[in-house]
């Protein structure tokens, strides 16, 4: 008498679906594991752009801020020593040394806004690359999942054959 699973391999069908399940979704573990590690690193990466921004700009604000307390306290000086000179001197260098505080304030300013403006340039260029590239590594996570899909269903197709076949021998 001829056995029933002559010409069939001892592995069983749903035992090998089961296998490549589990392998798939160890895979897809590991996709998402990696889309975090990536969400992570560019997170720290923004965080630390904007730190060094931040940074950047308050340098250049106490440094500012340090030119003109300085260049107010030589005018200052300048005008106590003109004093004893003239009237008719002593406002025409009030005069200049206001025009050159006002003028320090101004570049000041500028300097800062260009600073500020160059750094949330960066800031924002890095969070959107951050972002197109998580993007990306969401859209291969899925397309990998939808074709680990369609494979287990193919599978299950061929083992639903495979027992139709078995039934029509029996």
């Amino acid at each position: 008498m001829a056995d029933k699973n002559e010409g069939y391999c001892s592995t069983s069908v749903p035992h090998i679906i089961r296998l490549l399940m589990l392998q798939v979704c160890f895979k897809f573990i590991y996709a998402a594991s990696f889309l975090l590690l990536q969400t992570y690193y560019c997170f720290k990466f923004t965080l630390l752009r904007t730190y060094f921004c931040c940074k950047f700009i308050l340098r250049k604000l106490c440094f500012c801020f340090m030119s003109i307390l300085l260049q107010a306290y030589y005018c200052f000086k300048f005008i106590f020593a003109t004093i004893l000179f003239c009237f008719k001197i002593i406002f025409a260098t009030i005069l200049f040394c206001f025009k050159i505080i006002l003028l320090q304030i101004y570049y000041c300013f500028i300097l800062i806004f260009a600073s500020s403006l160059s750094c949330f340039k960066i800031i924002f260029a890095s969070s959107l690359a951050c972002f197109k590239f998580i993007l990306l590594q969401v859209y291969f996570c899925f397309k990998f999942i939808l074709l680990q899909f369609y494979i287990y269903c193919k599978l299950i197709l061929i083992e639903k054959l495979s027992i139709s076949d078995r039934k029509i021998k029996i």
